[in-house]
């Protein structure tokens, strides 16, 4: 794999001494189990902020790496998140009766109940998250002004998704049928730290909540497939000119771990989150004046509603799909758009976005607007998918 160069490195463990003694006078909890849990950490090569890694070794706990080195607190995001990950992982070994079967199947993505996910990866993200949770609220507490509304938005972030990954957990049963003590401890955790949360921003909330919808989208886009019957009937009906009839479409699964992975951390909630941690950084985003080795390659449409520029962001993410129908990135970020309005196409692109790309799709005219597709579905409530594990 690719290793450092001296002068990387150098930064790296200049990164990771600032980031250290912060952690010992910000969170010295954390920092103790650090010092108990840990032996090894592994320095990786840096990569854009939409691609930020913390790597567990499974077969050697007390084993994680990095591809943070330029932003000590950035860097602590990554130990906090390794840490837990490897608590995980061990809590896994030596109590492997708390965990499910191989392919057990539970609801994986808050708000969406039709997803079904593997139980394992849901109990660990929840684990994950309130140790996220817990460290910015530590942050908060700290006094330290500086960087305050960055470890507002990011505590808000986490305690949000913990939240729903709990949520989740006991709706799927497991955690009663088995020994519940862990769900109910994080349950605890997340409790101590509700008035915190109370007290937060309706800005911060907001900005959270939309990364909540950002992921919620791009999930439904990458795992739910449409039953290609029930869409071509569909398209027939759109091209006779008549209105959509009341259809329940059944659908089935995307299992593969591609769909997992692609609703990690998202461009949109990375520019979110550098325009309150960064502002003078986020202006240059905004002018075309940033680092591709930062940012990786945010689309105009991503810049444009970062920036609060909704009616632009729209005519982007329109125009993306007219060329590409298949433009997942481009239907959640059209479907994110529609978030506050009230119209027969936002409440198909908030609540079922797979089933207009499908059938726009299958329609195949580029010159249909999007939109008129997601409205033309609204008045069936074809949401209400019929899934199999």
């Amino acid at each position: 794999s690719p290793r450092l160069t001296d002068a990387e490195y150098r930064q790296w463990a200049t990164t990771f001494a600032d980031a250290w003694s912060f952690l010992q006078d910000h969170d010295p909890h954390l920092a103790n189990i650090v010092r108990a849990h840990l032996t090894t950490i592994v320095p990786a090569p840096s990569e854009p902020l939409t691609h930020s890694k913390t790597m567990a070794a499974g077969a050697s706990l007390g084993v994680i790496g990095f591809n943070e080195n330029r932003d000590p607190t950035r860097l602590l995001s990554q130990i906090a998140f390794g840490i837990r990950k490897d608590m995980a992982l061990a809590l896994r070994t030596e109590m492997p009766e708390i965990y499910p079967e191989e392919g057990m199947h539970t609801p994986v993505y808050p708000p969406s109940r039709e997803g079904y996910g593997i139980a394992a990866h849901l109990q660990d993200d929840t684990f994950i998250n309130v140790g996220l949770a817990r460290f910015y609220h530590s942050l908060l507490q700290s006094g330290d002004s500086k960087l305050r509304d960055y470890y507002e938005l990011s505590f808000a972030r986490w305690y949000t998704e913990s939240r729903q990954n709990l949520d989740a957990w006991k709706q799927s049963g497991y955690g009663q049928d088995r020994n519940a003590w862990l769900p109910n401890s994080l349950g605890n955790e997340l409790y101590a730290l509700k008035h915190t949360f109370d007290s937060i921003s309706e800005a911060v909330r907001q900005t959270v909540a939309t990364n909540a919808r950002d992921r919620h989208a791009n999930w439904r886009l990458r795992t739910i497939i449409p039953d290609p019957q029930a869409i071509i009937y569909l398209r027939d009906v759109w091209t006779s000119g008549r209105d959509c009839p009341y259809i329940t479409v059944p659908g089935t699964l995307n299992q593969s771990n591609e769909a997992y992975i692609h609703i990690g951390q998202r461009t949109r909630y990375v520019l979110a989150e550098v325009k309150v941690k960064e502002p003078a950084l986020f202006a240059g985003v905004t002018v075309g004046s940033y680092d591709p080795k930062l940012f990786g390659e945010p689309t105009p449409g991503d810049i444009a509603f970062a920036n609060d520029n909704i009616a632009e962001a729209r005519r982007y993410f329109t125009a993306s799909i007219r060329q590409r129908g298949s433009n997942t990135d481009a239907w959640a970020g059209l479907a994110l758009t529609f978030e506050h309005e009230h119209s027969p196409a936002a409440e198909v692109f908030t609540q079922q976005p797979e089933l207009a790309a499908a059938l726009y799709a299958t329609i195949g005219d580029a010159t249909i607007d999007p939109e008129n597709i997601a409205a033309w579905l609204a008045p069936s409530r074809v949401a209400k998918l019929c899934l199999g594990a």
